[in-house]
This record gives structure tokens, C-alpha cells and sequence, in this order.
């Protein structure tokens, strides 16, 4: 876990997350819905390598642009999330294997369940 606050004092990563934002943000401002997927992608990206809740954070961004989202963008959307929770259950999998139903939290996917 040690390389994470190293990776998140790193110069050049704090510069491509800022950077990266201000892209997300304009792409939202102008209603750029190629733009905005392109953004979300390295931010999420992002979020995963360099978080230790990264994947949260990214299934959190996602929902929300979701709820305001429209077609065709919308569809791209869940897509996207539909792939970081595949990857999240790939990695974690046998710790969701050996989650009980009487844990489970809606907002928590790491007390999620197989059968969830």
C-alpha cells in the first residue's frame, strides 16, 4: 500500500488527474458526449490505479453521470460500468465468494455477494 502514496505525491499523476478533470469538466459544460466518455474513461482509469477505493470511486462517477445522462451516450454509460463491475468481481473474487447475504450493503460492492 506504500506505493500508493508515493504514486499519489507523484508530480506528473497530479497533473494528469487535474488535467483530465478540466477535459471532464468542459466536456460536461459543452454537452460533449464523446468528450465526456473519453474523460470518464482515463478518470476512472485513473481512480483504479492510483485509489485504494478506486473502483467505488469510479462506479460512483459513472452512476451519476448515468442518472443525467441521455442516449446514445447513456448506453455507453452503463456499458462502461457494467465492465468495471466484471473486472471488480474477476479481481475480488474469492472474497465475494466468502461474503454472507446478512452483510450485504447496496452501496458497499465488497460485501456483495456471487449470487448479488
Amino acid at each position: 500500500m506504500e506505493y500508493h502514496r508515493l504514486i499519489n505525491k507523484s508530480p506528473i499523476t497530479g497533473i494528469c488527474i487535474g488535467f483530465v478533470e478540466e477535459i471532464y469538466d468542459h466536456a460536461k459544460a459543452e454537452n460533449n458526449g464523446s468528450l465526456l466518455i473519453k474523460s470518464l474513461i482515463y478518470l476512472s482509469k485513473l481512480n483504479i490505479a492510483m485509489l485504494e477505493d478506486g473502483e467505488m470511486q469510479a462506479i460512483e462517477l459513472f452512476k451519476s453521470e448515468i442518472r443525467t445522462a441521455n442516449a446514445p451516450v447513456k448506453n455507453i454509460l452503463q456499458s462502461m460500468l457494467a465492465e468495471v463491475y466484471e473486472n471488480y468481481l474477476l479481481d475480488y473474487y474469492y472474497s465475494i465468494y466468502n461474503n454472507y447475504d446478512d452483510k450485504i450493503q447496496e452501496s458497499d460492492i465488497s460485501t456483495w455477494t456471487t449470487k448479488k
